[in-house]
C-alpha cells in the first residue's frame, strides 16, 4: 500500500474485500481475530495517509453463517476527503453472495445547493430579503440532506421492527437459520 500511495498524490479511494479487519469490534463469531494481521493493516492504512469512510447499513459485510467481520471497505486520503466532502458508503444487503455490496456516494453538492438557494429571487429586498433567502438555503439544504443521507430516523424504526420479529421467530423455532437472522438484524441495528 505504501507503493500506492507515493504513486498517487491526488485524490484516492481504495475500496473493496480487504479479508482483514480494522479493529475487533468488526467481528463477531468464532475465534479472536488476529491481532498481528490488524496491527499490519493498520499500518499499512497509516503510511498511505488514509482513513475510513463511515457508513450506513450493517456493521457486518461477509459472512458464512457463523462468523460476521466487516470485510468490505472504503478508504479515502486527505485530498479526496477536500475534494469530496460528501463522501458515504452504504453496506447493502448479502443475497447470492457470502459479501454485501457497497455502494459508494461522492461529491461536493453543498456549495452547489447553497449557492443555488441563495440566488433564488425573493419578493422583498433589505433585512426581509436577507431572512427569505436564509429560510430558502435552510429548506434546500433539509431536502438535500434527506437526498444524500436518507430519513435515519426511519431507517432506525425499521431495524427495530426487523430486530424484534427476527427474535420471536428464533424464540418459536430456535433453530440456526432463525439464529442467523437475529444477528444479522442486530448488526443491521447497530
Amino acid at each position: 500500500m505504501a507503493m500506492v500511495h507515493a504513486q498517487f498524490s491526488s485524490p484516492l479511494m481504495v475500496a473493496g474485500d480487504f479479508n482483514v479487519i480494522f479493529k475487533v469490534d468488526e467481528r463477531s463469531g468464532g475465534a479472536s481475530p488476529n491481532p498481528r494481521n490488524m496491527e499490519e493493516f493498520n499500518e499499512a492504512i497509516f503510511q498511505c495517509n488514509l482513513s475510513e469512510v463511515s457508513f450506513d447499513g450493517s456493521s457486518f459485510t461477509w459472512t458464512n453463517g457463523k462468523v460476521w467481520q466487516q470485510l468490505d471497505q472504503a478508504l479515502v486520503n486527505v485530498d479526496w476527503a477536500r475534494l469530496f466532502d460528501c463522501t458515504k458508503v452504504s453496506h447493502l444487503l448479502r443475497e447470492r453472495s457470502d459479501h454485501g455490496p457497497l455502494l459508494i456516494k461522492y461529491g461536493n453538492p453543498r456549495n452547489r445547493v447553497v449557492r443555488e438557494a441563495w440566488w433564488v429571487p425573493v419578493p422583498v429586498g433589505g433585512m426581509a430579503g436577507f431572512f427569505w433567502k436564509l429560510m430558502n438555503t435552510k429548506r434546500k439544504l433539509r431536502e438535500w440532506n434527506v437526498q444524500v443521507f436518507g430519513n435515519i430516523f426511519s431507517a432506525v424504526k425499521d431495524a427495530e421492527k426487523v430486530l424484534l420479529l427476527t427474535a420471536a421467530e428464533y424464540d418459536q423455532y430456535c433453530d440456526e437459520k432463525s439464529r442467523t437472522r437475529v444477528a444479522e438484524a442486530k448488526a443491521d441495528h447497530a
